[in-house]
């Protein structure tokens, strides 16, 4: 999944934070860099000064003002790339930490999760279903929906392998659902959920 390293730190600021540089370089795997590929930060804290994607080298760089609290929590959170067109996907793990974090990230096969959405045995059309992310402190939106099809079913792909996830289920007419404990497969492959079950709103 790559490598990294992080350089000298510099002093809080005035404001009572400090500022971390996360520079980076993603890699296919063959090695060859992995341009234009959006760089999406799941965080309980995050005031970053751009959204980047990779450039034509596969690199990008993130510049963030941290409170000081948030660093002494010791809280995990993840970087994650996904090159959607050849299902590869990477997820680096880090602890906000003052001063520079060099990545190496090289994508591998991603998973997929799919899924049915039923109510009283008829398939649910119109629902749409939001995916989270665990890290290991918390769970955070993605802001990745999707909209379930004629027989109901979902999909979310390409997915880091092996890590938990959740789910937000809402459909007019219906009561909303959150499923908060996907363990995913191991491996990159084709999981099936089991159906999702919606209640007719009162």
């Amino acid at each position: 999944m790559g490598c990294s390293t992080r350089l000298a730190s510099p002093p809080p600021a005035a404001n009572g934070t400090v500022q971390e540089i996360i520079n980076g370089i993603v890699r296919l795997p063959d090695g060859r860099p992995a341009a234009g590929l959006p760089i999406m930060m799941t965080s309980a804290y995050c005031s970053s000064t751009a959204h980047p994607k990779t450039d034509a080298k596969g690199r990008f760089r993130m510049l963030m003002n941290i409170p000081l609290d948030f660093i002494e929590q010791h809280m995990s959170n993840a970087i994650l790339i996904w090159d959607t067109k050849h299902n590869l996907v990477v997820v680096r793990d880090f602890e906000y930490a003052p001063g520079t974090l060099n990545l190496d990230l090289k994508l591998a096969p991603g998973l997929t999760l799919v899924g049915q959405v039923v109510s009283a045995g008829k398939t649910v059309t119109n629902a749409t279903t939001t995916l989270m992310f665990y890290t290991e402190d918390y769970g955070t939106s993605l802001s990745y929906s999707v909209h379930t099809n004629a027989p109901g079913h979902f999909e979310f792909s390409p997915l880091p392998p092996g890590r938990k996830y959740g789910l937000d289920i809402s459909a007019p007419g219906y009561a909303k659902k959150h499923i908060g404990d996907i363990h995913a497969s191991a491996d990159p492959i084709r999981q099936e959920l089991e159906p999702v079950e919606l209640r007719v709103a009162k």
